[in-house]
């Protein structure tokens, strides 16, 4: 049994446009971005990780969708923080984890890698899709990640939020395949700024 990972990206301004209209359908997800682009220095394309307050995603609802990530080394993140509708999707408290210690050593590979990806292109990753797990109904799942800066300045921090809907059919997976958000969408910061601007 193993992860599938989609590979479309792009990252122009019409997808960083697509991404907000997506986001806008889930009023967590907008208003998890918001914040985090509020929380963005003067002349700094992304947020430190101390000037997110998570108190103020309390306020949204946002909160129990969130989860954070440091980096301890290439390829190796922990998680130091996971909402309660996150942790809701593993079987022990994933806090204080590391990846390879909740997903094992194949799939936390794949998803550091990915996770790893997010903080050397600086943007809005979103992913949407079925999450499907040894051919049993799964559910339709939508996920923000971008990165955020440690004291030091590098970009070792990653924050996610995810929202899912339950799937009305059954999925046949006869090589229990694990599928999991397939359909990827990248847009820059200077897209994401941009498609802002478009908006105001």
């Amino acid at each position: 049994m193993h992860f599938t990972n989609g590979t479309s990206r792009t990252d122009t301004r019409e997808t960083a446009s697509m991404i907000l209209e997506r986001l806008n359908h889930w009023p967590v997800l907008r208003a998890a971005l918001d914040q985090w682009l509020n929380a963005r220095e003067p002349g700094e394309q992304t947020p430190l990780k101390t000037g997110i307050d998570l108190k103020t995603f309390s306020e949204t609802g946002a909160l129990p969708h969130i989860w954070l990530m440091k980096r301890f080394r290439a390829s190796d993140f922990r998680l130091s923080f996971v909402g309660e509708y996150v942790r809701d999707n593993f079987r022990e408290n994933p806090i204080d984890k590391h990846l390879r210690d909740i997903l094992g050593t194949e799939n936390a590979e794949t998803m550091n890698n990915a996770i790893d990806e997010i903080t050397q292109t600086p943007g809005i990753h979103f992913s949407s899709g079925p999450v499907v797990r040894e051919g049993q109904p799964g559910y339709q799942g939508w996920r923000m990640m971008i990165p955020m800066r440690s004291e030091t300045g590098g970009l070792d921090w990653v924050f996610g939020i995810f929202v899912k809907q339950d799937l009305p059919n059954s999925i046949e997976n006869d090589d229990k395949t694990n599928y999991l958000l397939v359909e990827k969408y990248y847009a820059t910061i200077e897209d994401l700024d941009l498609a802002l601007d478009d908006q105001t």
